[in-house]
Formats: C-alpha cells, sequence, structure tokens
C-alpha cells in the first residue's frame, strides 16, 4: 500500500516535471488527459502513479531512471468522458497499436477500452494475440523475467472467450512446461482459471488432457488444472458427466500423487461425488492427510444434498464454466484499482489485512471451520510443507499462496 506522503511526493515531482516542461512527455499527456475529460488533479495522479511504478522499477533492478520507457506508459494512459478528437486511442488506431497498449501493466489502470474495442474487432486482433503466445511459448524466461508483462494473460483469456481452437496447441505448451514455470509465467491465471481456458479451447482432444495430467514433468497444479477442465466440460454440456465420473474413477486408481488425489476429491465434491463415495472413503483410508483439503464432512455434506441440488449450485459456480467475459473476469484483479484494493486500504496494518483475508478463505472453503476447533483438540499439528496444498482451499501450493 502505497502511503499518504508517497504519493504527494510525486504528486509535487509531477508539478516540478510541467512547471521545467521538462521532461516534455509529462506535459504532453497532462494536456492530452485534460483535453480528454480529467480534472488536471486527477491527470497529475495518473501521471504520479507511473512515475512511481517506474521510479521503483528502476531502483529494484539497480539501473538508471529510463525516460523513454516513461515517455511510452504515459502514451497508455486514457482519459475519461468525452475524447478529444485527437485522443480517441480505440477505434482510431490500427489493432497493432491498440495490442500493445494491453501487453504491459500500467500502474493500476486496467485497460477496458482496449479490451472492448480488441472484443469488438476480434478477428483482427486474434493474430496478433496468437503471436504473443507463440512469442511466450518460444522464449518462456525471457517473460518470466518481466513481472511487468501482462500481454500473454489477456490474450489467454481473449482467445479462450473466442473459442479460437487454433490457441489451443500453444496454451497446451505453455501450461506444459516443466516445474513451475507455467505458474511464474501466468500465476493466479492458472489456479483461477487453467482448467476453464483449457476447457474453451481444447474442443474434443480430450486426449491431450489426459496426456498433461499424466505428464509427472508438468507441475502437479497445472494438472490438478486439467483435471478439472473434465467437469468443466461436464458441466458445459460438451460431454456426459458420466464420462467424466469413469474417468475420474479410474483416475482414483491410478494417481499417484496425494496433491493430485485431495484436489479430485475437491472437484468431485462440486459436482456430486455419491458414484465415487467408494473411491473417496478408501482415499481417505490410505491418506488422511487429504482431510487437511478437503473434510470428509464436506463430502458427508454433498451427500446429504443431494445430486439434483449439488449440480444445481455447480450450474451457478463460475469456476465450473468456460470463460465468457474477459473483462469481468479481469478487471477486479488485485492489480487494478477497484473494490478489493478500497477494502485493503481501510487497513492500516497489512497483515491484519491478510489475516483476514485468509480467515475469509478459510471459511469459505470449510464452513465447519469454528466449530471443528471447539470440538477437536490439537494434538502434535503437522506442519504445513512449502510444497504442500494450501489450507486455505485456494487450489495453490503453500508457498504461493498464504505461506509466501
Amino acid at each position: 500500500m502505497v502511503s499518504k506522503e508517497l504519493k504527494e511526493a510525486m504528486l509535487e515531482v509531477v508539478d516540478n516535471q510541467l512547471n521545467d516542461n521538462d521532461p516534455k512527455c509529462t506535459t504532453d499527456t497532462f494536456e492530452r488527459l485534460v483535453a480528454s475529460g480529467c480534472s488536471p488533479q486527477e491527470a497529475k495522479e495518473q501521471i504520479a502513479e507511473v512515475l512511481l511504478d517506474r521510479t521503483t522499477a528502476s531502483l529494484v533492478a539497480g539501473k538508471a531512471f529510463d525516460e523513454e520507457d516513461f515517455s511510452r506508459r504515459l502514451d497508455y494512459l486514457k482519459g475519461k468522458g468525452k475524447q478529444h478528437p485527437d485522443t480517441d486511442y480505440t477505434s482510431k488506431n490500427t489493432m497493432d497499436e491498440i495490442v500493445k497498449r494491453i501487453e504491459y501493466i500500467r500502474g493500476t489502470v486496467f485497460p477496458e477500452e482496449e479490451l472492448k474495442e480488441i472484443i469488438a474487432r476480434k478477428e483482427e486482433a486474434i493474430p496478433l494475440l496468437l503471436n504473443i503466445l507463440r512469442q511466450v511459448r518460444d522464449n518462456p524466461e525471457k517473460y518470466i523475467s518481466r513481472p511487468d508483462y501482462f500481454g500473454h494473460n489477456y490474450a489467454i483469456y481473449l482467445l479462450a472467450q473466442f473459442r479460437v481452437k487454433e490457441a489451443y496447441p500453444i496454451v497446451f505448451d505453455i501450461f506444459s512446461l516443466p516445474n513451475d514455470m507455467a505458474f511464474d509465467l501466468l500465476g493466479d491465471v492458472m489456479t483461477e482459471a487453467g482448467g476453464r481456458i483449457i476447457a474453451s479451447l481444447c474442443g474434443d482432444d480430450l486426449e491431450s488432457i489426459k496426456r498433461m495430467i499424466n505428464n509427472e514433468v508438468v507441475d502437479e497444479y497445472t494438472r490438478v488444472q486439467a483435471v478439472n477442465a473434465f467437469a468443466v466440460l461436464a458441466m458445459s454440456g460438451d460431454i456426459p458427466r458420466e464420462t467424466v465420473i469413469d474417468y475420474y474413477r479410474e483416475l482414483f486408481h491410478t494417481l499417484d500423487n496425494s496433491t493430485m488425489l485431495s484436489m479430485l476429491i475437491n472437484t468431485c465434491v462440486t459436482i456430486y461425488p455419491g458414484e465415487l463415495y467408494d473411491e473417496i472413503k478408501e482415499a481417505y483410508k490410505n491418506n488422511p492427510a487429504h482431510s487437511e483439503v478437503v473434510r470428509t464432512s464436506s463430502v458427508d455434506r454433498a451427500m446429504k444434498k443431494g445430486k439434483a441440488a449439488v449440480l444445481a449450485d455447480a450450474s451457478d459456480n463460475k469456476y465450473l464454466h468456460k470463460i465468457e467475459d474477459t473483462i469481468a473476469e479481469l478487471r477486479d484483479w488485485g492489480c487494478f484499482e477497484n473494490e478489493y484494493n478500497d477494502e485493503y486500504d481501510d487497513y492500516d496494518d497489512e497483515e491484519d489485512f491478510f489475516t483476514d483475508l485468509f480467515f475469509d478463505q478459510l471459511m469459505k472453503n470449510n464452513p465447519d471451520f469454528i466449530s471443528q476447533i471447539k470440538r477437536t483438540p490439537i494434538v502434535n499439528e503437522p506442519k504445513i510443507g512449502r510444497n504442500d496444498p494450501c489450507p486455505c482451499g485456494s487450489g495453490k501450493k503453500y508457498k504461493k499462496c498464504c505461506g509466501k
């Protein structure tokens, strides 16, 4: 969270730049933003945000401030309200220019207008988005080292929304990168929507998904998303639910990975575990640690609720449906200005915020958590390993989630 004093310091720098007309890009951007509907203060605040972002990046990298990069990122800024005739940065621009503006994170600005234009002109955009993914697939290390690069995330969501089957082999290759590379590239895109993206793009190529699940070189959490893709395909009506249940039964007998089995149980609970109840009981018997991710009471609760009711809930669960709206999916991410950030600003202490957030997630995924604490004394509580599933139920590794 940026302090009030730091924000004020950056605004003072912007004032000085405007007074001295140095660098000129600051003045040009200020005038453009005001002409497009921003108040002078709003324009200065947008410029100050980019300035802080680039100053921080320079300090972290141990390099001199890059004025050319600063100027380029100022070009990404948009005003509001009615656009000045000379500052229409969507429909009058080429698609190549629009796509370039979504490739990098620009402060906390969410590029909604650019995404709307890409969606409206998707036939122009698709070849450019595919090219972004090819470049990332062919040189993943380059993009892993650029945490401010976001183009591949937008490209994956948009191509999934457009159901571009040509994207599937490229996405499959990216998801299949060894070890943690796919997660390092995609982060929450993988854990939040990996299975949904696969289901949106794969068509009827179920065998490739099975190959990913069985590929032990691939990160286990990516393989979990491939398992979830079958549930998404079932809930979307692409394949019969019975086909998925039969395949999941096979996985219970063939998977030799505790994390994947735990998350398989979790997926079964969301689409009703009845037909696989014996396999689930056997999994708990063979490895009680599964209960750290999915409590047996969650399985029993789903059984008691009944198949029709569980499937009705599943039909309303966005995590069991394909990608339909990229803007709605990404608009509220923590890196953009949104209600999550406003809530964060209400906390004086960062640790208090994330403690509350962790507890909220724990309660959401384990509604009997409090009563469990009351009736069960903790004896020799096992230590959570860095590579174990996070107990908050997010589906991520502990080191990638609450163990950061």
